[in-house]
């Protein structure tokens, strides 16, 4: 019979979450636990632990996860001894967690097990969990070998092809599509009734018609403005009195400009 059991060195024993808790939750994302023991503290301070799975493939899972840093320190996983494994959570008191709730039985009540190992390594990254560099790749690794992704990928095909014929059978997509052209249809009918674009379009060009002949004006007047200025400043006999020409020339400018604006907004 094959070994389903893992030897877990190298585990600094922490209190809050217990020792127990934190494995059992990191272990479980590999699969259905069966028993999980844990060693006295050794001399260099850490713990060693047993951990036996209901099935294979969740220690083959539990493997890819040599290296994972915990508490500062990189854990050793090794399938365990011939012979070795943990007594069955049957047999031992239920492992707590911080709420007194059983960490075992909830895992299995709410954690469905894992499809492959790409997808625990992936769920355990996004849990924060420290893995080891390559731990993903072996994850895929090893799934492709075993043909686990082509399976996925055959029923995700499966999946799609049943929402096809879905929707193929009660013509989801085409109600869709024709509750989009009823909305735009309506929109159309609003606009033509009340003209809406046609009258935002004239005011548009009323609008430009009316700025474009305004600033025209200004700018003929300051053109203008600009000759006579040049004309000031050539033929005044003192510089002193030619800037003050100028700026006299300037303020008329200004008070005409302003004139312009204020007939046109008038007359519109």
């Amino acid at each position: 019979m094959e070994s389903t059991t893992v030897l877990v060195s190298n585990i600094v024993p922490t209190e809050t979450p217990s020792t127990a808790a934190s494995l059992s939750n990191f272990f479980s994302y590999c699969g259905e636990i069966d028993g999980l023991q844990i060693s006295e503290i050794k001399e260099d301070g850490t713990v060693e632990a047993i951990v036996t799975f209901k099935n294979r493939s969740s220690l083959n899972t539990a493997l890819v996860l040599n290296g994972t840093r915990m508490q500062d320190k990189k854990i050793s996983i090794e399938v365990a001894p011939e012979g070795v494994h943990a007594i069955s959570m049957v047999e031992q008191p239920p492992i707590l967690d911080d709420n007194g709730d059983d960490v075992l039985q909830s895992n299995e009540s709410g954690v469905p097990e894992p499809v492959t190992q790409t997808s625990v390594v992936a769920s355990l990254l996004a849990a924060g969990y420290d893995l080891k560099n390559d731990a993903l790749q072996k994850a895929v690794q090893f799934d492709e070998e075993h043909g686990l992704l082509d399976s996925i990928k055959q029923a995700s095909a499966s999946v799609t092809q049943s929402v096809d014929e879905f929707d193929e059978k009660f013509q989801i997509s085409n109600k869709f599509d024709q509750i989009g052209q009823d909305v735009t249809n309506t929109i159309n009918s609003v606009d033509e009734q009340f003209e809406i674009s046609q009258r935002a379009s004239a005011f548009g060009e009323r609008a430009s018609a009316f700025f474009g002949a305004a600033f025209e004006s200004i700018s003929t007047t300051v053109s203008e403005g600009a000759t006579e200025a040049e004309h000031f400043i050539s033929t005044n006999e003192t510089l002193t009195t030619s800037i003050n020409a100028v700026q006299e020339f300037g303020s008329s400018v200004g008070e005409k400009a302003s004139n312009l604006v204020t007939q046109a907004t008038e007359s519109n």
